[in-house]
């Protein structure tokens, strides 16, 4: 009896569809080969019987139904509140399957409102998109088209009285989405508080250095909270403790000095590290909280001279504020007033301070001016827990000024206009110091309550010298006259490196001196720089000296916690 032969090569997928023999060569059989498609030359798997445990059987059923009940509660998160109870049963099924209307409940005062009243968000949707490339607000007009044309026909008036809706509810259920939650990205560290009289010293600390100017918290509510903390601190959320624990390590860098007497330790540096393990960035849906934590991280960062984390920060903090619409007017219609002047405190902070700490590295800021509507600040915004808006108007203008003067000065000059260019740009700053309150330019002789005038006035300085020190370079590089122009633009730079000094002085004989602070290391070694240059033409100044001195005080503490 005649008994088949089995193949001994599998042919591959190309010469089985061809009828062509196969080689059964791997990886490319020769027929592949030769006619310039080895690439495409693959081989069916093959099943193969394998041995599996009933153990392990049932145990991958259990975790089967495990993820098919956690995806049928993702979508009954997704889909939300249901409308069945409406007629419009052809469109309800529309609504249910693709979703191209956001889920919703209708509200007791319904009949009051109308379909062009649907809200995407805090922004009301609208027809048109102009300037805007997102999908999301694509989506948006979309379904303002979709309501309006349906709420135009008969058949269709369940649907538009289906889509009426309580405008607060709605924002709630429209912004639940499916993302992966932040704490499933790594166990969090447990928050160790400290005694709660220290606590509060550092929490008092932040607000006498920064509240003035930045809107960095609430000290009502933050004082509320941290009631709340201590009374259960394993109920809070990460997100907060992170946001306290960050700043207990601002108030203690503050402090110059680590608690407990003698102890060798970076002061704030255990909070730090217990904040960036609880804080995970980026946050997916982040609050004003976020931006602020993240802010306190670039001010503590700075202080130990991690120029590079600090300028990170600062821009995610940027960023995340652009994500919450900060930088546009129309984010803030509808809110309460004091919801509208948080968000500009903290909006105007980190544009502040992305703008000044770019300006140090020699960077461009993480944010285009073109790109905001937002309107300066004015004197209308809060002044609850001792915040000054003339402080933060000055701020801002002074940042708005920085911009120009480091495009000017720093990109677009060439050989030409480049000593035109940082004149009027010293002239240009000048103009911004004469439009400032009377009350801001001038400086008392002891510092009491808060020492915001004196550093608004460091800034001023700091970016006088930093605008005219290439005249500097310049000067010692080539031939160029000294006109009357240059002459008066290095006096101004002088000058500005003895007020800093003086500044600097005053703030430590009047306890507001920060040893780990960078501002004061900054300014101090920028004005002891123009004021050397100075003195290789003979001039002398006795205001070297102190800068000297202060520069060795911080140069020593900071050597003393390693980081010098």
């Amino acid at each position: 009896m005649y008994k088949a032969r089995k193949r001994s090569k599998v042919a591959c997928s190309r010469c089985s569809c061809r009828k062509v023999r196969c080689s059964g060569d791997r990886p490319s059989c020769r027929a592949c080969i030769i006619s310039s498609n080895g690439n495409s030359c693959t081989y069916p798997l093959k099943s193969r019987k394998i041995s599996v445990l009933d153990t392990d059987i049932k145990k991958m059923e259990e975790k089967m139904n495990a993820l098919e009940a956690e995806c049928c509660r993702l979508r009954s998160i997704q889909r939300g509140h249901d409308c069945s109870s409406h007629p419009g049963k052809h469109m309800e099924n529309l609504i249910d399957s693709n979703h191209f209307f956001p889920t919703m409940k209708p509200s007791a005062d319904s009949s009051n409102c109308t379909t062009d009243e649907l809200m995407l968000g805090s922004l009301e949707i609208k027809p048109k998109v102009p300037g805007n490339s997102s999908c999301q607000r694509f989506v948006g007009a979309l379904r303002w088209h979709l309501i309006r044309n349906a709420s135009g026909h008969d058949s269709a008036g369940g649907v538009a009285e289906c889509l009426k809706y309580n405008v607060n509810e709605g924002r709630e259920s429209l912004t639940k989405r499916l993302y992966l939650d932040d704490q499933e990205r790594g166990d969090n560290q447990k928050a160790i508080l400290p005694e709660r009289a220290y606590a509060s010293e550092l929490i008092h600390r932040v607000y006498q250095f920064f509240a003035k100017e930045y809107g960095l918290f609430s000290i009502t509510e933050f004082h509320v909270r941290l009631e709340e903390t201590y009374r259960d601190v394993q109920s809070q959320d990460p997100s907060w403790l992170a946001y306290l624990m960050v700043t207990f390590a601002v108030g203690e860098q503050y402090t110059n000095d680590a608690a407990g007497v003698g102890i060798k330790k970076v002061p704030g540096r255990s909070f730090f590290s217990t904040a960036l393990t609880l804080f995970h960035e980026p946050i997916e849906e982040p609050t004003l909280d976020t931006v602020r934590t993240l802010l306190l991280f670039a001010i503590y960062s700075q202080g130990w001279n991690r120029v590079n984390s600090g300028f990170t920060y600062t821009g995610l903090a940027l960023s995340t504020a652009i994500m919450l619409g900060m930088h546009r007017e129309v984010s803030n219609v509808g809110r309460p007033k004091a919801e509208q002047d948080a968000r500009k405190k903290v909006w105007w902070t980190a544009f502040f301070m992305d703008i000044l700490w770019a300006t140090r590295l020699g960077l461009p800021p993480h944010f285009n001016v073109d790109y905001m509507d937002l309107d300066v600040p004015d004197k209308n915004i809060s002044n609850e827990d001792g915040f000054d808006p003339k402080i933060l108007i000055a701020n801002t203008k002074l940042a708005l000024h920085i911009g120009s003067v480091m495009k000017k000065v720093y990109v677009t000059s060439g050989d030409n206009d480049f000593i035109t260019n940082i004149v009027d740009s010293l002239k240009q700053l000048e103009l911004f110091r004469d439009s400032l309150d009377p009350e801001l330019r001038v400086l008392p002789d002891i510092i009491e309550s808060n020492r915001s005038i004196a550093v608004l006035t460091l800034r001023y300085h700091q970016i006088i010298i930093v605008t005219g020190r290439p005249l500097y370079l310049s000067l010692l590089k080539s031939t160029i006259r000294v006109t009357d122009e240059l002459q008066d633009a290095k006096v101004k730079c002088v000058l500005a490196a003895v007020t800093n000094i003086c500044i600097l002085n005053n703030l430590w004989n009047s306890g507001w001196f920060c040893i780990f602070g960078f501002l004061e290391a900054q300014c101090c070694f920028s004005s002891i720089l123009m004021l050397v240059m100075e003195t290789l033409n003979g001039d002398a100044f006795p205001e070297l000296q102190i800068a000297l001195s202060l520069n060795a005080s911080m140069c020593k503490d900071r050597q003393y916690y390693g980081i010098g």
